[in-house]
């Protein structure tokens, strides 16, 4: 399944940025490119579910 792209906010910064995630049910742990800090995108049938602080 190739990964798919998301728009969403560091939860520690606020800065807007798109990420490929891959999975389109469950977690991905992804880096903000801009402070460089790690957070959870929750996904749910291919959607932003929720975006938590690792």
């Amino acid at each position: 399944m190739p990964a798919i792209k998301v728009t969403v906010v560091c939860v520690h910064c606020g800065t807007t940025a798109t990420y490929s995630v891959g999975v389109s049910n469950g977690a991905s742990q992804v880096q903000c490119k801009k402070c460089h800090k790690s957070f959870k995108v929750y996904m749910r049938n291919g959607e932003v579910y929720e975006v938590k602080e690792h």
